[in-house]
């Protein structure tokens, strides 16, 4: 496959054999790999593979914001509710998109400072019960 130029492909998942093998494929095709990903020791640890590949890659650490049942009537013509949802602890009840987008608008913010490789969940408690 030729290039038409200088491409640059953002992986995300840094941690997982997928995003290494992802890297590797694009790395042979002359690609330059942004890595992104919320451990620093595996993005810096992928993209030392990729320099023994004669390749470049940049470790970019991220926060992730993951969502649960969020009911999203604003969105559509009918509203879709969730008994089963609303009704299971720990909050009983499902989320509105503005509480999601508090915790994004919160680390886009300069109040987020300290805070890096986060893996947020907004999900009512949901992750507390699987955990």
């Amino acid at each position: 496959m030729n290039l038409a130029g200088p491409q640059t492909a953002i992986i995300t998942g840094a941690g997982t054999g997928l995003a290494r093998a992802t890297a590797e494929k694009l790395t042979a095709m002359g690609y330059m790999c942004a890595i992104a990903g919320t451990s620093r020791a595996s993005l810096e640890n992928i993209a030392a593979i990729v320099a023994t590949w004669g390749g470049q890659a940049v470790p970019v650490e991220v926060n992730v914001v993951r969502s649960g049942a969020i009911e999203m009537r604003h969105y559509s013509k009918t509203s879709v509710t969730c008994p089963d949802i609303a009704d299971t602890p720990p909050l009983r009840r499902v989320g509105g998109p503005e509480e999601v987008a508090n915790v994004v608008s919160f680390l886009l913010s300069t109040e987020y400072s300290y805070v890096t490789g986060a893996d947020i969940a907004v999900d009512g408690g949901w992750t507390s019960l699987v955990s």
